[in-house]
């Protein structure tokens, strides 16, 4: 059944403005994944790129079907299937194969209410590299601050080093309030990077971020957490 009038246009929004990274997996070959953008649309078909892997082109193939994970400039994800119409190989390293698919039958939006996203003001470290203690070291470590936060990730402001978009990063997260006790370093990945304030003099740079491999514990406290901050806003806001 494919997307009706209304359907089409909500996902060629998406497609066209908000869709920040993709993350697809060929259905059935679960080690065959990697991260890709929307390179051109039209009404019969869509155009993704297929970037090399540790320098291979990924073993894709016409009629695979891809899991697709698009994530939004919100925060929020799209979940889609699509099936592989044509592949155009690129010959060079420095250049995408591009993937021509079809248009999915369906689509689902992620709730907000899976992902409570809250405002924070939490200072935190974080770096690219991590040494063989699990750990940072003081000279690659950067300060910044977690200025909104959800169980899938949250928002950095620095006028440190800025990670670039699709890049992985580790964060140090500490949280000390009340019952709610965490002090771990977190896998994470940046989905956005933009320019913060519209003072010419502002050096401060936004990284949007989504967490990697949380364990269920840490997750478990970040969740909670969440709740604790979204329960005193609401209640502040009613004063």
């Amino acid at each position: 059944m494919a997307l009706d009038a209304k359907k089409k246009e909500t996902f060629w929004d998406f497609l066209d403005n908000k869709i920040e990274v993709l993350k697809i997996k060929v259905v059935g070959k679960d080690e065959i994944s990697f991260n890709s953008k929307v390179d051109f649309v039209t009404d019969d078909f869509i155009e993704f790129t297929m970037n090399r892997v540790k320098g291979a082109i990924p073993a894709v193939y016409k009629k695979d079907k891809l899991d697709v994970v698009g994530t939004l400039n919100n925060g929020q994800q799209v979940l889609f299937y699509v099936k592989v119409r044509q592949i155009k190989l690129s010959d060079d390293s420095k250049k995408p194969s591009i993937l021509v698919v079809d248009w999915p039958d369906n689509f689902v939006k992620k709730q907000m209410r899976q992902d409570v996203r809250v405002s924070a003001s939490l200072k935190i470290y974080y770096s690219d590299q991590i040494n063989d203690q699990n750990y940072f070291d003081k000279d690659k470590q950067y300060v910044g601050y977690l200025v909104d936060v959800s169980r899938g990730g949250g928002f950095i402001i620095t006028n440190e080093k800025v990670i670039f978009k699709g890049k992985p990063f580790h964060l140090f997260l500490y949280i000390n309030e009340g019952e709610h006790q965490l002090q771990t370093i977190i896998p994470c990945e940046v989905v956005v990077v933009k320019k913060v304030g519209s003072n010419k003099e502002t050096k401060c740079q936004g990284m949007a971020f989504s967490f990697k491999n949380l364990s269920k514990k840490t997750e478990e406290v970040i969740v909670n957490w969440i709740f604790m901050c979204q329960r005193k806003q609401l209640a502040s806001r009613k004063k």
